[in-house]
């Protein structure tokens, strides 16, 4: 008569039990990153960049939101300073930056580049999500 009992080796056991307690930990983790996260709003970084490929004054803006929530209808107010007098002034409009994550955008000015330039970030307003 045969036995067919369930023996596992010594592998299978040492596997079953290595990806339960990787299993475990990964849920553990997410319980403990979703607990920390719960309340902290949206954080927006934003970085221009001079782009001289481009046509005309153009300026590159990245966007990223370091904060734990989605920012939507997100305004940016830009005001343009040549030899210290505010000349030009524009407004970025994003629909939404996602947590952790960049969204890019394009302003671009009528004036002619001047060596004195400044780009002075006026206002960021957005809603929760």
């Amino acid at each position: 008569m045969e036995n067919n009992g369930n023996k596992h080796n010594i592998l299978e056991k040492v596997t079953f039990y290595l990806g339960l307690f990787i299993l475990l930990l990964l849920v553990s983790y997410l319980i403990f990153d979703f607990n920390k996260q719960k309340d902290l709003p949206a954080k927006l970084e934003i970085v221009t960049t001079y782009m001289p490929s481009m046509p005309n004054y153009t300026y590159k803006v990245e966007t990223t939101n370091t904060g734990h929530e989605t920012a939507s209808s997100v305004h940016i107010g830009f005001d343009l300073y040549q030899k210290g007098q505010m000349v030009e002034k524009t407004v970025l409009s994003l629909d939404y930056v996602p947590r952790e994550s960049t969204e890019e955008g394009w302003i671009i000015f009528r004036k002619t580049r001047m060596p004195s330039d400044s780009l002075v970030i006026t206002s960021v307003s957005f809603l929760g999500p």
